[in-house]
């Protein structure tokens, strides 16, 4: 039984294609920076060198057919058809109380789905806006803020590990503005999203 594995993220897909009768990894890839310029799948077969291509990749529709061509290559695919896929699996990040373990989706509808979004945090929410942003300057001078501080530690390692600084105000308002930045690339470098959307990478 073979089973596709995918965790979309805003602007990046990683998938791993498992045989579950031996439970082996078959393949792997990432997607990345799609809808941004400079996009491209790196895919992997077990025991071979990874494959890049760029090309542009517009939307996660585009990135999942670009998954599944990769997996049905003849060179450097794992599958024959797309008839060998006994399931495809994603993440939620919230199922609430009613989805706290795997569930089997089919064509039966299934309607307490919808309830639980209230409880999922948008991948990418809105940017603060313009007197959040100055509060963000005025808190960081009243924090004794200097430019040589990197202030980047503290938001990587909220984003990359989910571990926020001791000091409770400190941890509220890392959590409260890192919903403005995102993680892109294989060395997770952090960019911010501008209001007019536009990805910036911070140095």
């Amino acid at each position: 039984m073979k089973i596709l594995v995918i965790n979309c993220g805003s602007s990046s897909l990683k998938y791993q294609l498992f045989d579950m009768d031996n439970e082996s990894v078959l393949a792997k890839g990432l997607v990345e920076r799609i809808g941004i310029d400079g996009s491209q799948i790196k895919h992997t077969k077990t025991g071979m060198d990874a494959v890049v291509t760029q090309t542009p990749i517009p939307d996660h529709k585009v990135a999942i057919k670009l998954v599944l061509d990769a997996l049905t290559d003849k060179s450097h695919g794992v599958l024959a058809s797309l008839d060998e896929l006994s399931a495809v699996g994603h993440r939620v990040v919230h199922g609430g109380e009613d989805f706290a373990s795997s569930v089997k989706l089919d064509d039966t509808p299934e309607p307490e789905v919808p309830s639980a979004q209230p409880e999922v945090p948008s991948a990418q929410p809105e940017v603060p806006s313009a007197p959040e942003g100055e509060a963000l300057r005025i808190e960081e001078e009243r924090s004794g803020a200097t430019p040589d501080r990197d202030w980047q530690t503290p938001y990587l390692q909220y984003l990359r590990q989910g571990e926020l600084p001791l000091d409770q105000a400190e941890a509220r308002r890392v959590a409260r503005l890192a919903k403005s930045f995102v993680l892109l690339g294989d060395e997770e470098e952090l960019y911010h999203r501008s209001p007019s959307g536009i990805l910036q990478r911070c140095i």
